[in-house]
């Protein structure tokens, strides 16, 4: 059976690395595609400047990708269009880039009352905190997920719905945690953590004392049960994954929250899923034509054409 984000081999160098992207000089909708695109493939942080080595008169633009480590930069950059491949280049930079984005943080709001707070701020969001919200409280270092993102958001909107007392959650693609630690304050039974990032790992880890919760939290998720073992799984982890995951995910859990790409994208995905199982599909829109797809998986009536 398949393993999920079992280790990989050649892991040894964690360097953090950016890949540096030329642009063309009218690029806005390139940058932007291609700016979601690495999201999808696994980068934690991205910028868009002007090019500091072009001194024309029609200045180009670059985009900088960070990924946890030259292994994450390389099958990122062998998923990516020929056209974006020839314009790759990897760099090894100071950690400082990286943490460029932390003064700029702000606590962000998501379904109802949860509320994601960046921990070295002081909370201040609209409208203001009250009795009822539940302020999360994630730092998420190199990996991602700092409630920014409205992918994040959607999927956590998600979460306050539909998590109960006996909810079994599977945050698979963790990043900081964000999603896993909001399901357990929102008092899932059962919380498991999953996702390949050593960084992720760790940012999961300090969440979790953070925020007072305890829960599993792995490198590898494993073969699939005989049954579905989670009531609920949270992947925002972009749709070439999801796909590639979908027999396996449907085997997992009863009812998927799935993210991480556009709007056009989502029909592919739910196709995908509908083929294994995954039924009565719901789209929620977020911003910047971000969305989130809400199935319910039946893997009895799964046809594994």
């Amino acid at each position: 059976m398949l393993a999920v984000f079992t280790n990989l081999p050649d892991r040894d160098d964690t360097r953090t690395v950016l890949v540096r992207f030329s642009l063309a000089t009218d690029a806005e909708t390139d940058a932007d595609q291609l700016s979601a695109l690495l999201f999808e493939l696994g980068a934690t942080a991205i910028e868009e400047l002007d090019d500091p080595a072009d001194v024309t008169e029609l200045a180009g633009r670059v985009l900088l990708a960070g990924f946890a480590s030259p292994r994450a930069a390389d099958v990122a950059i062998s998923q990516l269009p020929d056209p974006c491949r020839s314009r790759a280049l990897v760099l090894f930079p100071d950690d400082g880039w990286f943490d460029s984005w932390r003064p700029y943080a702000q606590a962000q709001r998501a379904g109802r009352h949860l509320i994601v707070h960046p921990p070295w701020l002081v909370l201040s969001v609209d409208p203001p905190a009250g009795p009822e919200d539940l302020v999360l409280e994630i730092d998420p270092g190199r990996a991602f997920g700092s409630g920014a993102h409205p992918t994040t958001r959607l999927v956590l909107a998600e979460l306050e719905r539909l998590i109960g007392p006996h909810t079994r959650v599977l945050d698979l693609g963790c990043g900081s945690g964000v999603l896993a630690i909001a399901a357990a304050r929102l008092g899932a039974a059962e919380v498991l953590a999953v996702d390949i990032d050593p960084e992720a790992l760790t940012a999961t880890r300090e969440n979790q004392v953070r925020n007072g919760v305890h829960f599993p939290v792995r490198k590898a998720l494993g073969a699939p049960p005989q049954r579905p073992r989670f009531d609920v799984i949270a992947a925002n982890i972009g749709a070439n994954t999801l796909i590639d995951l979908a027999p396996t995910l449907t085997q997992w859990g009863h009812t998927l929250v799935l993210s991480g790409f556009f709007l056009e994208r989502g029909p592919e995905v739910a196709a995908v899923f509908a083929r294994y199982g995954a039924l009565n599909c719901e789209v929620l829109s977020g911003e910047d034509g971000w969305t989130a797809l809400t199935m319910t998986s039946d893997a009895k009536q799964a046809r594994f054409a």
